[in-house]
């Protein structure tokens, strides 16, 4: 049986997560390049930006929480979309990372506004040399909720600013629910999930469990697999019930009592009849599409 029940003498019932029932997805990032000056104090501009990469509108004002300014020497601009939209960016790849807090309302910030380590201000005539390669600016809500991206290249006619639009970048993806086999429909009583026997993740790769920082069960009244499959990036917004849990150190179970409301905090009520997606998430990657995702149908 798919999604088995683990039924020992003192444990709770614990729902099985496994590969079987894993959506999967296509994914693919085209970003736009800017060219710009060696060794200047460019101007990141993001005042005219009102959608995001999911086509999710954007206050340029108050929904930019921080700007990470991000040098892959080495790189080309299609190994960067590459590994961008396979969320596989490591520490690695990087040689320099810089931020801008966006305490205020600003929609631009220079180069000289951002911080290495929180502490350093970035020096362009130090770092922002023609060797340095290709430098990605990052806009986030939360920290972590990429809203768009754009690419820069010092060039010998480049310019001293860079405008980031709802045309910078463009996501192109094909998610497939309906392809996976749905977890046990009997599974009403449950308290715990456990997903310790996942071994790929929705794109094939390895599943890594200490990528995972965030669970999410939604509940949807009247939505089919099919209509989740069309409004992929939007199955948040139309949940009629979400609640969360922060998943850390590698974690592979959660009981569904440490699970409360995405809206208020409150606390998880339990299962009910309805149709539910079951998400393991990477917040912090560049790729917004969760690691896992599971349909659970209690209709």
């Amino acid at each position: 049986m798919i999604g088995l029940w683990l039924l020992g003498c003192t444990s709770p019932p614990v729902l099985e997560l496994r590969d079987e029932n894993n959506y999967s997805y296509t994914n693919t990032i085209d970003l736009q390049v800017a060219g710009v000056q060696s060794a200047a104090d460019i101007l990141v501009d993001w005042s005219a930006l009102t959608e995001d990469l999911q086509l999710h509108d954007v206050d340029p004002a108050n929904d930019i929480d921080n700007a990470f300014l991000i040098s892959f020497p080495g790189m080309s601009e299609s190994e960067l979309e590459e590994v961008i939209a396979a969320d596989a960016l490591t520490q690695q790849m990087t040689d320099v990372i810089a931020t801008f807090e966006n305490v205020g309302s600003a929609t631009s910030a220079h180069l000289s506004e951002f911080l290495i380590f929180g502490t350093n201000p970035f020096d362009p005539l130090t770092y922002f040399l023609d060797e340095s390669g290709y430098w990605l600016i990052r806009l986030t809500t939360d920290l972590n909720n990429t809203r768009m991206a754009k690419l820069m290249q010092i060039r010998a006619d480049g310019t001293d600013s860079v405008s980031i639009r709802s045309d910078c970048g463009k996501v192109n993806f094909n998610a497939d629910i309906q392809g996976a086999v749905p977890l046990d429909g009997a599974a009403k009583g449950i308290e715990s999930l456990d997903w310790s026997l996942v071994a790929l993740d929705a794109a094939g790769g390895l599943f890594n469990p200490l990528a995972v920082n965030r669970l999410i069960l939604a509940r949807y009244e009247t939505a089919t697999v099919a209509d989740l499959e069309t409004q992929f990036f939007d199955i948040e917004l139309i949940a009629d019930g979400m609640w969360e849990a922060t998943i850390s150190g590698g974690s592979t179970t959660l009981e569904l009592s440490a699970l409360t409301a995405v809206a208020d905090g409150s606390a998880f009520p339990g299962l009910d009849s309805g149709l539910y997606l079951v998400a393991l998430q990477n917040t912090l990657g560049t790729n917004p599409a969760p690691l896992y995702l599971a349909v659970l149908d209690l209709r």
